[in-house]
């Protein structure tokens, strides 16, 4: 379960979710558990993929690399040392760039705004590049039937 532990007795712990719920977990469960403490975290981790559209350029791609560097590096919240941008690969439907860092936030709602901050300035970069997001899309393909040939069961 997931949320905020309210009590530690001797046979259960109680842990408020976070949708509000109370709930019991034996203490011999908890012993068995992977248990991570969140609010324990000094920063946490920014990692998401960008897919450019296939009419992307080199160019256009090497700028968008260095003006997203440059931005994560600019924020305040952003581990400098840590960004790491990457044109990673040739995808089914985009040209995917891998952005990384850590954000010096522990609080969840915080880490959130930032990481909207960083989505919406990555949308103002393509957008002022006059480059697009790509999105999954599937061609197809429509033989013409030479004049006369029917198909069978028509």
């Amino acid at each position: 379960a997931e949320g905020t532990v309210e009590h530690v007795g001797v046979r259960s712990t109680r842990i408020r979710t976070l949708d509000q719920a109370l709930i019991a977990v034996p203490n011999s469960k908890m012993a068995q558990a992977a248990v991570v403490n969140w609010s324990r975290l000094q920063r946490r981790r920014y990692n998401h993929v960008v897919g450019l559209s296939y009419d992307t350029d080199s160019a256009q791609m090497r700028q968008f690399l260095d003006r997203v560097r440059e931005m994560l590096k600019a924020r305040e919240l952003v581990d400098e040392e840590s960004v790491f941008v990457r044109f990673a690969e040739f995808g089914d439907s985009a040209l995917n760039v891998i952005i990384r860092c850590y954000l010096h936030v522990a609080d969840y709602n915080a880490y959130m705004e930032e990481t909207e901050a960083i989505h919406l300035a990555i949308m103002d970069i393509v957008a002022e590049m006059g480059l697009s997001i790509a999105f999954p899309s599937t061609s197809v393909y429509i033989e013409r039937m030479p004049d006369g040939a029917a198909s069978k069961g028509s």
